[in-house]
């Protein structure tokens, strides 16, 4: 496997925070466990984080209302993610593209990158992800990838339990696979 060592600074990434760089999930669940011991969940394996908790709608709820600093600031990177970042950023320009739901989230995904040293360029939180300028967009959301595809835009779609595969999209599980995508694509540009 031969990747690019050419700088390509003329080159955007864009990245997604939660699902992406930041396992929220394992934080969620993990909390949620602190505050509901005998409260049985389900793992979850779908974006509709209701349908995995007792607590069912109000999961929104305990998120951002009530624990979102400790859930969102205490999630641990994905395996190997920070890494990758540095890696990311001495090849290409890098963007964080993410959609957090209010101020505070979007207050948290920022402080959390620093916190975890994660480098990039820009940072835009918006739900109208396919709107912006960007080369590649490392993506997970089974809402975004559709869209972003039908902009024409290319996306490697993270695969995670809530995402399915998407005809045209490639699909990466791992590091190795994510930076050998990049390559590829960028060897068509």
């Amino acid at each position: 496997m031969t990747y690019i060592r050419k700088i390509r600074k003329d080159i955007v990434i864009g990245c997604d925070v939660d699902g992406v760089n930041r396992n929220f999930i394992s934080s969620l669940e993990q909390v949620y466990d602190k505050y509901y011991p005998n409260n049985d969940r389900q793992p979850v394996t779908g974006w509709d984080l209701s349908l995995f908790f007792p607590i069912k709608k109000r999961i929104w709820e305990f998120i951002y209302k009530h624990y979102s600093e400790e859930i969102f600031m205490n999630a641990p990177p994905y395996k190997g993610m920070v890494n990758f970042m540095h890696w990311l950023n001495k090849k290409f320009t890098v963007h964080i593209i993410t959609a957090q739901p209010d101020p505070k989230s979007e207050k948290y995904a920022k402080q959390w990158l620093i916190k975890n040293n994660i480098e990039f360029k820009d940072f835009y939180c918006t739900f109208q992800k396919e709107s912006l300028s960007y080369d590649i967009i490392i993506e997970d959301s089974p809402i975004m990838i559709p869209r972003i595809k039908k902009e024409g835009k290319k996306v490697i779609r993270i695969v995670r339990p809530w995402n399915d595969p998407i005809e045209g999209v490639p699909s990466v599980r791992n590091i190795k696979e994510l930076k050998f995508k990049i390559n590829e694509l960028v060897k068509e540009m």
